[in-house]
């Protein structure tokens, strides 16, 4: 099955501070590190409609576990790579197309 993950983040200082072209590198590694774990970054950006400053949407057919591991792996690459993470906390929402 083909599942969408939408996820409204409430952004951090650090998203907040970086120039468009910093977010635009920062997500296109978190695209690269997502692809790695079986997930395509669809798009990112400003949502309308929710009280989150940020959305990002990926698509897979991997499970909800696996999102959960892939988002655990993400936060240890970028303490690894001396970065700060764009989100304090964050909600997901997943549509499961049917086949």
């Amino acid at each position: 099955m083909k599942h969408l993950y939408v996820r409204h983040i409430v952004t951090s200082q650090a998203y907040s501070d970086a120039t468009l072209a910093e977010r635009k590198k920062w997500f296109e590694e978190y695209g690269k590190f997502l692809k790695e774990h079986g997930f395509i970054l669809v798009f990112w950006g400003t949502p309308w409609g929710v009280p989150e400053s940020l959305t990002t949407v990926a698509e897979s057919d991997k499970s909800l576990d696996e999102w959960a591991k892939s988002n655990d792996a993400w936060g240890k690459r970028l303490k690894e790579l001396g970065k700060k993470g764009y989100g304090v906390s964050a909600t997901t929402i997943v549509v499961t197309a049917p086949e």
